[in-house]
């Protein structure tokens, strides 16, 4: 009789164990729903990436992010912005998905890569005292954001906002001041080289010898195109980059605004042309 009673009392505990792990797991303190509240409504700027203190170049964005409740996220990598969608499950699960950059180049960004690889990979998260790590697996945190009271972007090229963006070129003459890399001057009794945009997509110019007139469209990711560009016909040998210019004009494909300063670019190549804001 004891030789039954031992094995059965045994099966009794390992059953009444398995069922209370259980219930302790259904119980547990991982609640997305908490845990959305406390992602949104706050920026989420970046301390840290694989171990390393991150510090933003002057005139640069920090890395930040900014999450919804309808599972939106957004932000900066301190290069580009970016946006798309996250999910957050039981067990501190997170997962990015749908994620769009701008496609700017920036040589002074070196942590750029490593965070969209990080929105890539991360799988798991911890909040502690205003404190967000992104994780895979059980290794040691890839990224450390912190909860900003304060707006962190300090970037007027934060969001993906084409209206905005249309709004700040539409008001001002932007002066070339690089072409590939080089120094652009007027020559002597020569216009500098500039365009003009209107909040209707037109834009109009001059390559430093000739008009030019054309339209162009702004897409989400900073994307910019030029279209049914003309342009006059006078040769001016004394204008060596006027063909640069119209190169510039017709290979574009993003762009970026700050601080007075847009950039033409194409892909993530470093930029094409820079251009000042006038008056």
């Amino acid at each position: 009789m004891n030789r039954l009673f031992l094995p059965l009392l045994f099966l009794m505990v390992l059953v009444a164990s398995c069922n209370t792990s259980k219930k302790m797991a259904e119980d547990s303190p991982f609640d997305p729903e908490a845990d959305r509240k406390e992602l949104v409504g706050s920026t989420w700027s970046i301390d840290r990436i694989f171990g390393k203190d991150i510090t933003a170049p002057d005139g640069r964005t920090k890395p930040y992010l900014t999450f919804t409740a309808d599972g939106k996220v957004q932000g900066h990598t301190g290069c580009n912005p970016i946006n798309g969608n996250y999910t957050l499950e039981n067990g501190l699960r997170i997962t990015f998905s749908d994620m769009a950059s701008g496609m700017a180049f920036c040589g002074d960004v070196p942590y750029e890569a490593e965070f969209l690889e990080i929105l890539n990979t991360a799988d798991n998260y911890t909040l502690n005292n205003g404190s967000l790590s992104l994780n895979k697996g059980r290794m040691a945190p890839m990224a450390i954001l912190s909860n900003t009271a304060d707006d962190a972007t300090g970037n007027q090229q934060a969001d993906f906002d084409t209206d905005g963006d249309r709004k700040m070129l539409a008001e001002h003459t932007w002066t070339i001041d690089k072409i590939y890399g080089k120094d652009i001057k007027a020559m002597d009794g020569r216009q500098k080289a500039f365009l003009k945009f209107t909040t209707d997509g037109k834009v109009s110019g001059n390559t430093g010898c000739n008009p030019i007139t054309g339209t162009y469209t702004l897409e989400e990711g900073l994307r910019i195109k030029f279209n049914d560009m003309a342009t006059g016909l006078a040769f001016c040998g004394d204008v060596p980059y006027e063909g640069d210019f119209k190169d510039v004009l017709n290979n574009t494909d993003n762009y970026t605004i700050n601080k007075g300063t847009l950039s033409l670019n194409k892909a993530r190549m470093a930029p094409m042309a820079v251009l000042k804001k006038g008056k």
